[in-house]
């Protein structure tokens, strides 16, 4: 009796542990595999957690959230753009965002450039949140399918909250400078996944 209890536990063991790895989306990629990047100014923090490579034709899972450390922010997103994608096959794991939406080319977006909407080139995510309280954090976990075609993956990365409404309106950008800027004009942090053979 004492064997079949031990076993029943090492099972359900051996099963918890997996389903908390596939909740993670992390079970096909090797922790030592999973990368962290921070970027934090102006009272933003975006966290990111990608795979530094991946093998072409399977999936792997991109995690990126955003903290508000400033004050309530009445709107704000967080955008994830990929410049050699038109388009993209992305699956919503997990989202904490009151809208998640991917846009194609030829979708218009906002320009800070312009000052106002103008055609997409490529494929972009964006979360956005109305009335984004002070310390909260906002996420999005979704998967990809790693192509063939390319030795690695771009994705331009960052955040903006917005404060006041009218002639007080205030937008807070995150990063505040780069030496890359995306199609709608904002400085971007690019992170890159290797896609192995």
């Amino acid at each position: 009796m004492r064997f079949v209890v031990v076993l029943l536990f090492l099972f359900n063991s051996l099963w918890a542990d997996k389903l908390r790895n596939e909740i993670r989306g992390e079970y096909n990629a090797p922790v030592s595999n999973i990368q962290t990047k921070e970027i934090n100014s102006n009272g933003i923090n975006i966290t990111l957690r990608y795979p530094a490579s991946v093998y072409a034709g399977e999936t792997f899972t991109v995690y990126a959230s955003m903290t508000n450390s400033i004050d309530y922010a009445n709107m704000g997103g967080l955008t994830l753009s990929f410049p050699q994608y038109s388009s993209m096959d992305a699956n919503i794991l997990s989202r904490r965002f009151d809208k998640l939406n991917g846009y194609l080319p030829p979708s218009k977006l906002y320009s800070r450039v312009y000052n106002r909407n103008i055609p997409i080139d490529y494929y972009v995510i964006e979360g956005w949140e109305n009335e984004w309280s002070y310390g909260a954090t906002k996420h999005m976990r979704l998967q990809f399918k790693a192509p063939y075609s390319i030795p690695q993956i771009e994705v331009n990365v960052r955040g903006v909250l917005i404060f006041g409404r009218g002639r007080n309106k205030q937008e807070v950008a995150v990063p505040i400078h780069s030496y890359l800027n995306d199609q709608q004009g904002y400085p971007v942090t690019q992170i890159a996944i290797k896609v192995l053979r």
